[in-house]
């Protein structure tokens, strides 16, 4: 072992074991390029349950098997679904589409989707980042969970909605045919004095009449407009006028349509509202890493510095794991541990 295998090393098993390393952090400690850690992170310290789910659904077996021998976990219950696991598994996957990358790739939304658990699957739409995971839902080998993806697929990725709408699965048949027959149906004015709550969503989802475009548009009410610049049924004129409207949210509104041109969307990814270019990062052709450098950058915690910076004893390998586990360690130092170490 090098000096700096050794190193990092020391500084993974600290930071595995400290009581203070947040779960935001914990949960990248399972990826494989801190494998040094895994037996100490799943033995050594208790674990939120959505770290232990994340953990029974890795990938590699040797995680899974270090939890076995842990003394910290909560006695399992003997029913044949445990409610502990069903518990951990809902936290999951209210926790982890709130994280700004998905760790372990893509797996863990996968596996949540696969269980068509009703519960699970709602937390992960009721994320931020639900068209994302749309996006995997609607091309993930189970039928269930591509028919669930239909109705944000439909609104937020013409790609794979026409994808969705090949599929000769009878459950995927189903649900597009209900939007088909949605999206066919024109909304008129009559039927927006019957909408009530919902009016907001039919304005920016379905195919409006002349009348009630020209309605919006004279009402000027900034949340109309704004699902007027978002649907996809909007005249181009009306979106090339919106477009440059001085309301940042009614330009935000226009951010999410799929079909701008290239010099449409690069004016709003230079707009000067972040809400607009939040909107723009949050496209479903953008990777996550483009999402976060375009939408609010990083967070200062995740702005790493430099080695030459940090607390002496972290840079000196016969101390680095004491200083790492010690739970005054600040959160902002953790992270620039693991971002020197090269772990996503």
């Amino acid at each position: 072992m090098t000096p700096f295998s050794a190193w990092r090393t020391e500084l993974l098993l600290g930071l595995a074991v400290n009581p203070a390393t947040p779960p935001r952090l914990l949960i990248r400690l399972l990826a494989r390029e801190a494998d040094d850690c895994w037996q100490a992170l799943c033995q050594q310290r208790r674990l939120p349950v959505w770290i232990v789910a994340a953990i029974r659904l890795h990938p590699d077996p040797r995680p899974r098997t270090y939890l076995t021998d842990s003394t910290h976990l909560r006695p399992r219950p003997t029913r044949s679904v445990p409610e502990s696991w069903r518990d951990g598994r809902l936290a999951l996957a209210g926790e982890v589409v709130r994280l700004p990358n998905f760790p372990l790739g893509d797996l863990l939304i996968d596996a949540l989707l696969a269980d068509d658990d009703f519960d699970a699957v709602g937390e992960l739409y009721s994320g931020p980042n639900v068209r994302y995971v749309a996006a995997r839902a609607a091309v993930h080998p189970s039928a269930s969970a591509r028919a669930g993806a239909c109705w944000t697929v439909y609104r937020t990725n013409p790609r794979l909605w026409q994808q969705l709408r090949s599929d000769p699965h009878p459950v995927v048949r189903t649900e597009v045919d209900k939007i088909e027959e949605f999206d066919a149906a024109v909304f008129d004015v009559a039927q927006v004095r019957d909408s009530g709550r919902h009016l907001l969503t039919d304005l920016a989802v379905r195919r409006l009449s002349a009348a009630v475009v020209a309605e919006v548009l004279a009402e000027d009410d900034g949340a109309m407009v704004r699902c007027l610049a978002a649907n996809r049924h909007t005249p181009a004129e009306i979106v090339e006028r919106l477009l440059r409207d001085d309301r940042p949210e009614v330009r935000a509104g226009a951010a999410r349509r799929h079909d701008l041109g290239p010099d449409q969307l690069a004016a709003l990814a230079c707009d000067s509202d972040p809400l607009v270019r939040h909107e723009v990062s949050q496209r479903a052709d953008l990777t996550p890493r483009q999402r976060i450098d375009l939408g609010l950058g990083l967070p200062e915690v995740d702005r790493p510095r430099p080695v030459a910076e940090w607390e002496p004893a972290l840079r000196d390998p016969g101390t680095a794991r004491a200083a790492a586990a010690d739970r005054a360690l600040a959160v902002a130092r953790m992270a620039d541990i693991l971002a020197h170490l090269g772990v996503p």
